[in-house]
C-alpha cells in the first residue's frame, strides 16, 4: 500500500515539475527555472498526496462530523454508538466499553461480538478518571501515512467522555430517583397505616365512651339531682343512701374508664406488677399460673408491657371466639427470658384456611414482642383448642444496632404467626435464638444474614399453607436492599488483601463503611454535634476519593471491588442525610 502511495505521489509530482522546467528553461536561464520549479514543488506534491489518499483510501472524517453523527442520535441507549463511529470512520470493528461504578464494565460492540487480533483500545478520560475506552480494529486507525486517523480516533475519544459522563450522571439520578421514590411510597404507605389505625382507635374510643362511660355518667347526674331533691325535701335518710349508690356508680366509671384506655396504659400495671395486674384485670376466671419467680416481681418496662398487651389481647381473642371455654395464663422467668402462654379448650380453629394475617390486635402485639427482642406464636386445630406461647428477653438484651436484624427477627415474627405445626415452629426458635447471642456490629450483621438463609431454605422447603408467597418475597426484599452484609464482607476483603492501600487508607475504608459505628458522624470521623451541612460534606470528599479508586484501572481489582462497595454506602449516607435536613415531608 505503500509503495502504491509514493507511485501515485511522486511520479504526477516528478512529471510535472520536470515538465515545468523544460518550459521554463526555454523562456530563462535555468538557475530561475529551477527556482521557480522548486517553489511549486512542495504545494504540489501536498496535493498530489491528498489525492493519492482520497483516492486509495475515500474522504477521511473530521472530529466534528463524526460527534455531530452521535448528535443526531435519540435517547441514552449507548448501543447506538459504535455503529455510528464505526461507519463514520470506515473500521471494520468498533466496541465501546463502559465502567459502571459498583457493577461490571459494559462492552457495546459493532457489527457484532467479532474480534480482532490487530485492535487500537483509547481511553476515554474525563477530569483524571477513566470513564471508559474506544477499541477500532488497527487498520481503520493507521492507513494514513500522516497519523490523521489515529488522531482522529483520539480526538473521538475525548469527544466522547463528555457523552459517557453525561451518561453516569443520567444513571446516578435514576438510581437516586428510583430510591426516592421507594422511600416516599414506604412513608405514603406508613402513614396510611397509621391514620387507619388512629382512625380506628378513635372510633373504639369514641364507642366504649358512649356506650359505657357516658352512660354511668348520665345515671350518676339523674342520681345526683334525686339525692338533691331528697335533700331538700328533708328526707336525708333517703339522701345519704343514694348518695351511697352514687359513691358505687362512680367507682363503676371509674372502672369503665380504665378499661376504655387499657389499651393505651395501664397505671395497675405501673403500680402493681405484671401478675397483679393480670389477675386484676382477667378476674378469678381465668387463672394466672406464675413459675421460677414471685408474684410481686418487677421486669424492665418494655418487656413487661408487652407481656401485658399480649396477654390481654389473647384472651380477648378467647373470650370473643371461644365464649364458655375455659382460658388459663401462664408466665415463668428462666434465666433471660419471660415466658408467657394462654391456653384455651375452645373449638379451635384450622390455621391454614384462612389468609394467613392476623388482626391488628395481634399485629400490635407481635410488634410490641419482636420489638422486646422476643417470639409469639399462635397454635390451633380443629377441636384442639388454641395456645399462643412467646417470650420476650430480659436484662442484657442484644442492641438491635442492625436494620438487617431488626428485618429478620419482624420476618421470624411473621413466619411464625402462619406456621401452624409444632417442628417449623421449633426451627423458628432456634433461628430466632441465633440473633440474639451478644457481639459486635459484625457478628449481629453474619448471624442475621445466616437466619435469614436459614429462614428462607425453611420457608421455601416447608411453606406454610398461606402467605408463602408474600413471606418469600419478604425475605427477597430484606436480602435486596440490605448494605450491611456487603459491607461486612467488604472490610473482611479489605483487611485480608489491602492490595495498595495505605493503612490509613484501609482504617478510613473500614470506618466509612461502619466498622466504628453505623451512624453518620461515626463513620465519617466527625464531632457527635455535627450538623447535616458537614456530614453532606464529608461524605462528598469521600465519594470523590473512592469513585476515582473505583474506576481507576491502575487499582487492584479486589481493591476496586471494595471501593464500590465504600461509594455505594456513602451515597446511601448523603441521601439519608439531604432527606433530614429537608424535613419531613408535608
Amino acid at each position: 500500500m505503500t509503495v502504491v502511495f509514493r507511485l501515485l505521489t511522486v511520479v504526477p509530482v516528478a512529471i510535472l515539475g520536470g515538465g515545468l522546467f523544460l518550459l521554463l528553461h526555454t523562456m530563462i536561464a535555468a538557475p530561475f527555472a529551477a527556482v521557480a520549479v522548486a517553489i511549486l514543488v512542495n504545494p504540489a506534491s501536498v496535493r498530489a498526496e491528498r489525492y493519492a489518499e482520497r483516492l486509495l483510501h475515500g474522504r477521511r472524517p473530521s472530529p466534528y462530523t463524526v460527534l455531530a453523527g452521535l448528535g443526531t442520535l435519540t435517547g441514552t441507549d449507548l448501543a447506538q454508538v459504535p455503529e455510528t463511529l464505526g461507519r463514520a470512520l470506515g473500521a471494520r470493528l468498533c466496541r465501546l466499553t463502559v465502567h459502571r461504578p459498583g457493577l461490571p464494565d459494559r462492552t457495546y460492540a459493532w457489527p457484532g461480538p467479532a474480534s480482532a487480533d490487530a485492535v487500537l483500545t483509547l481511553p476515554i478520560v474525563r477530569g483524571g478518571e477513566q470513564l471508559g475506552s474506544i477499541t477500532v480494529d488497527r487498520a481503520s486507525a493507521a492507513d494514513a501515512t500522516d497519523g490523521h486517523r489515529r488522531r482522529l480516533v483520539q480526538d473521538v475519544a475525548d469527544g466522547l467522555a463528555a457523552v459517557l459522563a453525561a451518561h453516569r450522571l443520567g444513571i446516578d439520578l435514576e438510581r437516586q430517583l428510583r430510591a426516592v421514590r421507594a422511600h416516599a411510597a414506604g412513608i405514603a404507605g406508613s402513614r396510611r397505616r397509621l391514620v387507619a389505625e388512629m382512625d380506628a382507635e378513635r372510633r373504639r374510643i369514641e364507642r366504649d365512651l358512649h356506650d359505657g362511660a357516658q352512660h354511668h355518667l348520665v345515671s350518676l347526674r339523674l342520681a345526683l339531682g334525686l339525692a338533691e331533691h331528697q335533700a331538700g325535701i328533708g328526707r336525708l335518710d333517703d339522701a345519704v343512701t343514694a348518695l351511697d349508690r352514687i359513691a358505687a356508680r362512680i367507682d363503676d366509671a371509674e372502672a369503665i374508664l380504665a378499661r376504655t384506655v387499657s389499651g393505651m396504659t395501664s397505671p395497675v400495671l405501673a403500680q402493681r406488677g405484671l401478675v397483679a395486674a393480670l389477675r386484676a384485670e382477667l378476674g378469678a376466671g381465668v387463672p394466672v399460673e406464675v413459675t421460677g419467680m414471685d408474684d410481686g416481681r418487677r421486669f424492665p418496662a418494655e418487656p413487661e408491657s408487652a407481656v401485658w398487651f399480649c396477654c390481654l389481647e389473647a384472651v380477648g381473642n378467647a373470650r370473643k371466639h371461644a365464649p364458655g371455654a375455659s382460658i388459663r395464663v401462664t408466665l415463668a422467668c428462666t434465666g433471660a427470658r419471660l415466658t408467657f402462654g394462654i391456653h384455651d379448650d375452645g373449638p379451635g380453629w384450622d390455621t391454614t384456611a384462612g389468609t394467613g394475617s392476623p388482626g391488628r390486635g395481634m399485629r400490635n402485639v407481635m410488634a410490641r414482642v419482636t420489638a422486646a427482642g422476643g417470639l409469639v406464636t399462635v397454635r390451633s386445630a380443629p377441636g384442639e383448642g388454641t395456645r399462643v406461647d412467646g417470650w420476650v428477653a430480659l436484662g442484657d438484651a442484644p442492641p438491635d444496632d442492625s436494620p438487617l436484624a431488626g428485618a429478620v427477627r419482624a420476618a421470624v415474627q411473621q413466619a411464625a404467626s402462619l406456621y401452624g405445626d409444632a417442628e417449623p415452629v421449633e426451627r423458628l426458635r432456634r433461628i430466632r435464638a441465633g440473633l440474639d447471642q451478644p457481639g459486635t456490629r459484625r457478628d449481629a450483621v453474619l448471624a442475621a444474614w445466616s437466619a435469614l438463609g436459614a429462614l428462607d431454605e425453611l420457608v421455601r422447603d416447608d411453606p406454610p399453607g398461606s402467605g408463602a408467597q408474600h413471606l418469600r418475597h419478604r425475605l427477597d426484599r430484606i436480602r435486596a436492599e440490605s448494605r450491611e452484609y456487603a459491607e461486612v464482607t467488604a472490610i473482611d476483603e479489605l483487611r485480608s488483601d489491602p492490595g495498595d492501600l495505605s493503612p490509613a487508607d484501609v482504617a478510613t475504608a473500614a470506618r466509612l463503611l461502619g466498622d466504628a459505628g453505623p451512624d453518620p458522624v461515626h463513620r465519617l470521623g466527625l464531632e457527635p454535634d455535627a450538623g447535616p451541612a458537614q456530614i453532606a460534606d464529608a461524605v462528598s470528599r469521600a465519594l470523590t476519593v473512592w469513585r476515582a479508586r473505583a474506576s481507576h484501572p491502575g487499582t487492584a481489582r479486589s481493591v476496586r471491588r471494595v471501593a464500590a462497595t465504600v461509594v455505594r454506602s456513602c451515597e446511601h449516607l448523603l441521601l439519608t442525610t439531604d432527606r433530614r435536613d429537608a424535613g419531613p415531608l408535608g
